[in-house]
């Protein structure tokens, strides 16, 4: 029996990022860059524990969704959460340019969060910690009609109204690009099947 990709043929995908041979590789297309040596180990993007390390991609507003219903999601194995937490997927702009988009977010005590960081904060997160260290976990966030709902392993864990326009410059994964003052939230460990579309 011949097992099918979903993700190789979704026309709504904006990208899809394996990480399994290479960590900038995208089956849709998009331009990634290196930030502080990313590797691959265990068929996956190791951020290393120390520094800021990940991708980004190289060309503006790649999850600039609007007001459009998306999911976005990744498999992680963290090695450790820094006091600062880390970021899964950050896809920010520049307090000059307003300060939208948003970001998923792993707090220190292991709760999960997807917020937009614009003045008054928007957040959705779990009540309690939901991302251990370890072991491959896969956490997704979706928004379907003005509601955030956050998954992990296909359980869902959060959920919260935002319907708010989502602009964003660069897209990153593994840590926070733009520095709003709070340092890089970098990530430590594991990267896997990294994805963004519209539902």
């Amino acid at each position: 029996m011949m097992i099918i990709n979903p993700y190789a043929f979704g026309h709504n995908f904006i990208f899809n990022l394996p990480f399994s041979s290479s960590v900038t590789y995208d089956e849709k297309g998009n331009t990634w860059s290196d930030i502080g040596m990313p590797t691959i180990s265990d068929t996956a993007m190791y951020t290393g524990e120390s520094g800021v390390v990940g991708v980004r991609n190289t060309s503006s507003s790649l999850l600039g969704f609007g007001l459009s219903d998306f999911e976005i999601g990744i498999t992680v194995k963290l090695v450790s959460i820094p006091l600062e937490g880390s970021v899964l997927i950050d896809s920010f702009r520049t307090t000059a340019l307003g300060g939208d988009g948003f970001q998923l977010y792993v707090y220190q005590d292991g709760r999960l969060s997807f917020y937009q960081k614009n003045s008054p904060l928007n957040e959705v997160k779990s009540s309690s910690p939901v991302i251990t260290t370890g072991s491959y976990i896969e956490v997704k966030a979706t928004r379907i009609a003005g509601i955030v709902r956050l998954y992990v392993n296909n359980t869902q864990v959060a959920t919260g109204s935002m319907n708010i326009a989502f602009d964003s410059n660069w897209t990153a994964i593994g840590y926070q690009y733009f520095d709003f003052g709070n340092g890089n939230y970098p990530s430590r460990g594991y990267f896997r099947n990294a994805y963004g579309l519209l539902i």
